[in-house]
């Protein structure tokens, strides 16, 4: 009985986890703010990144892997 409580609580926190981790990267709606993905490799080089500007436009270069960094502001 204790096993089964046990199994539905780490399920349970592992999901909180999952969707907290999921909504700091979540962009902004279109007009409200920008989003930007930055991608490092292990030397902590840029080699990649994703802009989505206030407009919705979405800009990219390099690869998206690797470490990110992403930074958010508000549209002016």
């Amino acid at each position: 009985m204790k096993r089964p409580v046990r199994s539905i609580l780490l399920i349970a926190a592992s999901l909180s986890a999952l969707a907290f981790g999921a909504s700091v990267a979540r962009p902004p709606p279109t007009g409200s703010g920008w989003i930007e993905y930055k991608y490092y490799d292990s030397s902590n080089n840029l080699v990649g990144a994703r802009l989505i500007d206030c407009t919705g436009i979405v800009s990219t270069f390099g690869v998206s892997q690797g470490r990110v960094e992403v930074e958010q502001g508000p549209c002016f």
